[in-house]
């Protein structure tokens, strides 16, 4: 299934604000899934291929969705990247701290050149979930 975004990198279609997150997977090598619920009750899966970093936070018994922000070809948030990454503690020194910024600038530079893309579901209630992948199709489940 195509998806759509908004010119701010939100997904408009499908619609899975207020939805929820029902659970992941880890598919294979460099794969995950992420299944959703939209607020109509019909079943997503998010599918990631050639993942590099996944941080999910917070899962809880009701997980919903506020919105879901994909970016690739575009700048990212730099919080978004040190969010995945990981932020360093203020005690460590050189040459670490030259290192982990410039890892958080060269994955900033590949997802604004297209080469990889940064998926942030944020929550209204629960996970937050961030995602460094290659690629992600969005396909509805058949019931």
């Amino acid at each position: 299934m195509d998806y759509e975004l908004t010119a701010d990198g939100l997904l408009a279609r499908p619609s899975l604000g207020d939805g929820d997150v029902l659970g992941i997977q880890l598919c294979g090598k460099h794969g995950a899934r992420v299944t959703v619920r939209d607020i109509g009750g019909q079943l997503y899966n998010l599918e990631f291929s050639g993942v590099q970093r996944l941080l999910c936070d917070g899962f809880a018994q009701g997980n919903i969705i506020s919105a879901i922000l994909i970016t690739t070809r575009a700048e990212p948030y730099v919080h978004t990247v040190k969010r995945l990454l990981g932020e360093l503690y203020p005690s460590v020194e050189e040459p670490y701290r030259t290192q982990h910024e410039r890892w958080v600038g060269d994955l900033t530079r590949k997802v604004a050149d297209g080469h990889l893309t940064l998926v942030e579901i944020a929550p209204s209630y629960g996970c937050e979930i961030f995602v460094l992948c290659e690629a992600v199709k969005i396909n509805p489940v058949n019931a």
